[in-house]
């Protein structure tokens, strides 16, 4: 938590280009997150099929 505090006080102080760093390094890791989640569930509502 006290890295990602950091990373949006940096952003406040670099301004525009630093959001825009910051969603390209976050939208990615949020779409792979989905990803890993939904399979998850997928696999234990599968499981509980059984």
């Amino acid at each position: 938590m006290v890295l990602f505090g950091i990373l949006f006080c940096l952003t406040a102080l670099v301004g525009y280009k630093g959001l825009d760093a910051l969603s390209r390094l976050s939208v990615p890791l949020m779409f792979v997150l989905l990803m890993v989640s939904m399979y998850l569930a997928l696999h234990h509502a599968a499981a509980g099929r059984r």
